[in-house]
């Protein structure tokens, strides 16, 4: 695995545990008796929201999200960057950068088609981080699956 250099003033495990982490989360995401995917599911994995103390580059976070679930599957693809930049300036919200509200990620998602939201948020509390994966059914708004793993630095 590359080092991404995803963290700027904390070890190296910290990726290593990240990923251990996320594989846990996707590993049982994709076995849950929520989530239905056939071919050609698309998701929306919104930026990873970052409510820790550290220096984090979120969108190569959200990447490794996306890779490690077209990994793990064949049968999804993903809602492209360049189709929600011009959905948000449509909306008005061009200049947001970060991750989004619930709410208009699920009316961007609404509006093409897309039948899962994954949105993820690392927290960090004493030396110990939490990351947390939620998924909702876009046509309805249900969360079909949320998970959360800790992971220590």
């Amino acid at each position: 695995m590359k080092n991404f250099h995803l963290f700027t003033h904390k070890p190296k495990n910290i990726l290593l545990n990240f990923d251990a982490a996320l594989d846990n989360i996707i590993s049982d995401l994709l076995k849950s008796n929520n989530v239905f995917i056939s071919n050609n599911t698309l998701f929306f994995i919104d930026i990873l929201k970052n409510n820790s103390n550290s220096i984090l580059d979120t969108k190569k976070l959200t990447d490794l999200i996306k890779n490690k679930i077209a990994k793990k599957t064949n049968n999804v693809y993903f809602f492209e960057t360049q189709i929600i930049d011009e959905n948000k300036k449509k909306l008005g919200l061009s200049n947001i950068q970060d991750s989004i509200d619930t709410g208009t990620a699920l009316l961007l998602s609404r509006n093409n088609n897309v039948k899962y939201y994954l949105n993820s948020c690392l927290s960090e509390e004493k030396k110990k981080f939490s990351l947390k994966i939620q998924l909702i059914l876009v046509r309805t708004g249900e969360i079909v699956f949320v998970k959360t793993e800790k992971f220590y630095f």
